[in-house]
């Protein structure tokens, strides 16, 4: 690069040391340069050695190490395209023949969601080094419509462009050397003044960033949702999620993205994060509960959070499942002796929808007038604690959205607030009781053990749940 980005200094200063296998998998053995082995084939091309010296940087708390915050986002991206390289080679050879690219075009990889905090402290040369000799460039779009929202990463006030007020979300030489972490304070990563972040934080700018970089790279930077660019952007051959958060309350506006990609058969990489009560215990999966090795398939529980909440909207979706895994390259956040949280935990990979997926039912105009103002006159500011999410919530919920999305929705709450129904109507609750006047309404809503409900809740039934139990605090 003419100008280097600040994420390039460093990780690229230590791509020397880079050379192995980030994975405690049975790798395959290789004595090529590690930036010179192509994504088409395969694992190679990812399986770099994460161990500085004896310390394993993927393996242990990492969340403050300014190499993991540079390279978690490409090398993800990466170890997704060299997986399922055959399924974007398809894609791209569908849009030569539909005139929709040149043969002689970058890999276009859209990223959605994105932030600075993450996705723009990466270092992206660390895909576009990788990629065939028959692929001339990468372009990575970053679609921002929260450019400064900061989702289980340190925080970035230190940059001089930083900009509180677009920092929440809408919907919402190298060294051997131990990674870096921090601590927590009002609910966010602080990381130490004088650790590696801090003065690529404060030197961080977007013309360093948002720019071709004359290497095979270009980064493109578009500070709106991705609904309203679309249209406008090249075709992508592959998109990147990274705890999209669908399908929550607050991030209806999914649906409109959902419904365009999967009718486009682009591929789909969603990566989302773990909880655990230790790091050990992380990739515990499976029946047998075995640690999953870094780039092994993993087995995703619908019923679970963050990776369940995406196989459960995306089977309501009807979409294509190419495959899950555990992702070699996440960032170990450890917050408590017994709270940890695995950002970039497990990648998701789809494709188009299934032969027998039926087609998408949307709501009439009339239907959506009417919810307008059903919306429209609910006062969730006065209903709940937190303000700034109730009007998040109420926004978000003005958006009109498929069946598809409604049930996942409703699928992803109902067993909490059904639990949260039962204990208010036990003897032994401490909490205060329902009003008997909803009890009915509550036996209809399956939220009782007495009658499980099998359709998914209309908007006079979230009406209800938000307006009389008023447990939108407590779930979204």
């Amino acid at each position: 690069m003419a100008k280097q980005h600040p994420a390039s200094l460093l990780v690229l200063a230590c791509l020397a040391a880079l050379q192995a296998t980030v994975t405690e998998a049975a790798a395959p053995a290789y004595h090529e340069d590690a930036t010179t082995v192509d994504w088409a084939r395969g694992a190679a091309s990812w399986q770099l050695n994460s161990s500085f010296g004896e310390e394993k940087l993927w393996t242990q708390p990492n969340y403050c190490d300014a190499r993991v915050l540079h390279s978690s986002a490409p090398l993800t991206v990466l170890f997704g395209v060299s997986t399922f390289w055959d399924e974007i080679k398809h894609r791209r050879a569908s849009l030569v023949e539909t005139g929709n690219l040149a043969t002689d075009k970058p890999l276009e990889v859209h990223v959605l969601g994105a932030a600075y905090p993450f996705e723009g402290r990466s270092d992206w040369s660390l895909l576009a080094s990788r990629r065939p000799a028959d692929v001339p460039g990468v372009r990575v779009v970053l679609v921002l419509g929260t450019p400064w929202h900061m989702d289980n990463v340190p925080t970035m006030t230190k940059a001089k462009e930083f900009d509180e007020q677009r920092s929440f979300l809408f919907q919402v030489a190298a060294k051997v050397r131990k990674p870096e972490t921090g601590k927590f304070k009002g609910g966010a990563i602080k990381c130490a003044n004088d650790g590696s972040l801090a003065g690529n934080d404060e030197s961080f700018r977007k013309a360093d960033l948002c720019r071709d970089h004359g290497n095979g790279l270009e980064v493109v930077c578009v500070e709106k949702y991705y609904q309203d660019v679309q249209a406008d952007l090249p075709k992508p051959d592959v998109v990147a999620m990274f705890s999209p958060g669908f399908p929550q309350i607050a991030r209806r506006s999914w649906d409109q993205v959902l419904r365009s990609l999967l009718a486009t058969e682009v591929p789909i990489m969603v990566c989302d994060l773990l909880y655990s009560e230790s790091v050990d215990k992380v990739f515990v999966n499976g029946k047998d509960k075995s640690i999953t090795a870094p780039g092994r398939k993993w087995s995703v529980k619908p019923s679970r959070m963050e990776d369940g909440m995406t196989l459960r909207t995306m089977r309501a979706y009807g979409a294509r499942k190419l495959g899950s895994y555990r992702n070699p390259f996440p960032i170990l956040i450890k917050k408590h002796s017994d709270d940890v949280t695995a950002k970039n935990a497990v990648l998701q990979v789809f494709r188009g929808r299934l032969s027998t997926a039926k087609p998408f039912k949307l709501p009439s105009e009339k239907a959506v007038e009417r919810r307008k103002k059903k919306i429209a006159a609910l006062d969730l500011q006065h209903l709940m604690d937190d303000e700034s999410s109730a009007e998040e919530i109420k926004t978000s919920m003005l958006i009109p959205t498929s069946k598809a999305y409604d049930k996942a929705m409703w699928q992803l709450y109902r067993k909490q607030i059904r639990e949260w129904v039962e204990d208010r109507m036990s003897k032994r609750s401490k909490g205060k009781p329902l009003e008997q006047s909803w009890i009915s309404t509550v036996e209809e809503l399956g939220l009782t053990g007495k009658q499980r409900r099998r359709k998914p809740w209309k908007l006079n039934d979230w009406i209800f749940v938000l307006s009389k139990l008023k447990v939108a605090d407590e779930f979204f």
